[in-house]
């Protein structure tokens, strides 16, 4: 009997091992590029499994998953005294990314499943890289040096199926730089930091000299900033200091006073006491971890059940490091910075998102006084539940940064997993872009796409991110057929930070050497002024900034994405639904032929002065529940 012997390809340095009796499954953009180069026929995940019965269950995953995260709290609860005493949520606390890397393996097992289910290899071939183990293996770094989970599930589905199989792993290339850096750019900033450099920049940048001579500091807040270097925030922390407000930024492990004439270090959270309290915390995480991977509550084989075999192992790393480190830290900080609110008498801790590492502590230590508040830092007017958890659900204070965008996270609250809220609205970002863009002359044959922003590995339930195989297939035809549309000119613009992209779509661009077509990643900010059109293939924050500009827009949207009724409504033609990459061609096409007028949206945006609503929130004067 013939053997039906499959290739799967993470990586791919040479054509070794690939015969034409041997069928290939490409695993990465990377090696479907490399493989398309080389004329070689392959397949992808996507080609043996349907995404809706994928997802179907979906809903029910999202409360069971949720009662995981309860039961998790409770066990750290159950160990760790003061985690009672202050009912500290430190698992839910880390929603957004203990999610990502669950569901990251739980999808990913689930489809290789079905893939096997599939095309029943007689043998495997396993095709990549040989990763050197560098690092811890933390959720917060879950692919660091492009580690991924497809060869651990690989060859988990192959012992539990009882496929043979053979690894083919090349070397890491060598010669890595150091990530240290130079000894004389380390010295430099040393000197300027003596130097109070940073302070006579935040001087001119935030025009502090405004504060210093304000009056009336009766009322004036006291905030703690956890993100700046962003257009809006940058913009809410001049007018707070034009106030004469009390500004702390946390940068790193140190809480700076930012406001003022010179800055000053006021906590560095890394130099904590060791005290009895450290040593319970330190002692009751290694007791949670240890009660966690014995299963007690089901909580590896919830995870096992989901990806429909064993993967304790896989996983356990990256839970020890979790409890036994992060979280031990996090508890140790949120005692630090509650002492450190207490002095200061912080009233408002403000960030942008809720889910970054650097932002957790803060936002615990926060928690219970109703002084957490989140601003809105982009929007895809996606109705999910993960995005309602992670935007909503950890924070007290809401300012979205348009109408449609206020108008939808109030709806979202009426989802009864979601605490009381109060939601308004802070659109300076899409102000400035509509003050900067709106008007301006533009070029009518220049069409600007712009890809969605994806990461490696990264899939969850309850949210939707395209798989990065079937999302280079997708962008090689989008490419091939702007190419045919010479009457006009196109920028293919990526957001920086997109290896992938970098390693698959930019060098076939490169490859076929289209004229109409070229390639930038500056931010999208600086290039608004240029195209007649813009094209997303997801509703995200580039859609509506350039709705804000004035420029005629089409986003396309899978239709798995689900769509809350209030952005379909208001975004009409420039939100067009396909169900296959031919259709979405085709949408393409007719956008292109349309009248431009047909696709402008109108973003309506509403002024609020969010120093007044946190002055009388602070005064109680200001309620916006459920």
């Amino acid at each position: 009997m013939k053997k039906n012997i499959w290739c799967l390809v993470e990586e791919l340095r040479s054509l070794e091992g690939i015969c034409e009796e041997r069928k290939i499954l490409a695993l990465t953009p990377e090696a479907c590029y490399k493989l398309g180069r080389a004329d070689m026929q392959y397949a992808i995940p996507e080609d043996f499994f349907d995404e809706k019965e994928l997802r179907s269950g979906e809903d029910l995953y999202f409360h069971e998953q949720l009662k995981w995260f309860k039961d998790f709290d409770e066990l750290f609860k159950e160990c760790i005294p003061y985690c009672k005493q202050e009912d500290i949520r430190m698992a839910y606390a880390h929603y957004y990314q203990l999610k990502n890397f669950i569901d990251s393996i739980v999808m990913q097992s689930q489809i290789l499943n079905r893939v096997f289910r599939n095309i029943c290899p007689s043998d495997v071939v396993y095709i990549g890289t040989a990763k050197k183990d560098e690092g811890c293996r933390t959720i917060y770094d879950l692919y660091h040096n492009k580690r991924t989970f497809l060869l651990p599930i690989v060859k988990r589905i192959c012992d539990t199926l009882s496929v043979p199989y053979s690894l083919q792993l090349d070397d890491e290339a060598k010669g890595h730089l150091s990530k240290s850096a130079p000894y004389a750019a380390t010295l430099f900033k040393k000197i300027l930091k003596k130097l109070h450099f940073k302070s006579i920049y935040y001087f001119f940048k935030y025009d502090k000299l405004k504060g210093t001579i304000v009056c009336n500091k009766q009322d004036r807040l006291n905030i703690l900033l956890l993100h700046a270097g962003c257009l809006a925030m940058d913009l809410l922390l001049k007018d707070l200091i034009h106030k004469g407000a009390k500004v702390f930024f946390k940068d790193g492990k140190e809480i700076i006073r930012i406001s003022g004439i010179f800055q000053k270090k006021m906590l560095d959270l890394d130099k904590s006491d060791e005290n009895a309290l450290t040593a319970e915390i330190r002692n009751g995480c290694h007791i949670v971890y240890e009660r966690f991977i014995a299963n007690e509550n089901n909580f590896t084989s919830w995870i096992n059940e989901k990806c429909g075999m064993d993967i304790a192992d896989i996983i356990r790393p990256y839970f020890k490091d979790f409890i036994e480190t992060i979280c031990a830290r996090d508890f140790v900080e949120v005692s630090m910075l509650r002492k450190f609110f207490k002095k200061e008498k912080i009233d408002f801790v403000l960030t942008r998102s809720s889910s970054e590492q650097g932002s957790i502590s803060s936002l615990i230590a926060a928690t219970g006084e109703r002084r957490r508040v989140c601003f809105q830092h982009g929007w895809h007017g996606i109705n999910d539940d993960f995005f309602s958890v992670t935007e909503l659900d950890l924070c007290d204070y809401y300012f979205a940064m348009l109408d449609k965008a206020e108008e939808q996270m109030k709806a979202e609250l009426s989802k009864n997993y979601l605490h009381g809220l109060g939601v308004f609205q802070a659109p300076r970002q899409l102000q400035e872009v509509k003050k900067r863009w709106s008007g301006v002359r533009r070029d009518n044959n220049l069409v600007m796409y712009l890809p969605e922003k994806l990461f490696y590995g990264f899939r969850a339930y309850n949210a939707y991110m395209y798989s990065l195989p079937w999302y280079f297939e997708f962008q090689k035809r989008i490419i091939d057929f702007l190419a045919t549309r010479r009457d006009y000119r196109f920028i293919y613009k990526y957001a920086k930070g997109q290896e992938w992209l970098e390693n698959s779509i930019v060098p076939y661009i490169h490859d076929k050497g289209y004229t109409n077509i070229s390639v930038r990643n500056t931010h999208l900010m600086d290039c608004l002024g240029e195209p007649g059109r813009i094209i997303v293939d997801c509703p995200d924050t580039g859609l509506y900034e350039a709705a804000s500009a004035g420029i005629p827009v089409l986003s396309l949207r899978k239709d798995v994405i689900r769509i809350g009724e209030i952005t379909q409504t208001f975004l009409g033609r420039s939100l067009q639904k396909f169900y296959s990459i031919d259709e979405a061609v085709r949408i393409i096409d007719m956008f292109l032929d349309s009248d431009p007028e047909q696709f402008k949206a109108n973003v309506g945006l509403t002024e609020y002065s969010v120093i007044d609503i946190l002055t009388k929130i602070k005064k109680g004067e200001t309620k916006n529940e459920r």
